[in-house]
């Protein structure tokens, strides 16, 4: 949140100690974003790219997740990662 920058080839990554539908918004976030979900195993699940600044929009995991990571929008068509 509040991150008017994200540097390529970073991000942030957020773990959980269990695995649920999670749900992320754009509220206090001024840049857009690619967010990428994983399960417990680590499996791709899916990836909500080119999110809106400042959006209520509820963005989801397609399945329950344990991990999620955020990258410069536009980093899962560069690195092609696809749900």
């Amino acid at each position: 949140m509040n991150r008017k920058k994200l540097e390529p080839n970073s991000g942030m990554l957020f773990i959980w100690e269990d695995s649920k539908i999670r749900n992320f918004w754009m509220k206090n976030t001024p840049t857009s974003l690619d967010i990428l979900f994983f399960a417990g195993d680590g499996k791709f699940l899916n990836v909500i790219e080119k999110t809106k600044p400042f959006s209520l929009d509820n963005i989801q995991s397609s399945e329950p997740s344990q991990y999620v990571l955020e990258l410069m929008a536009g980093s899962a068509k560069i690195y092609n990662i696809y749900s």
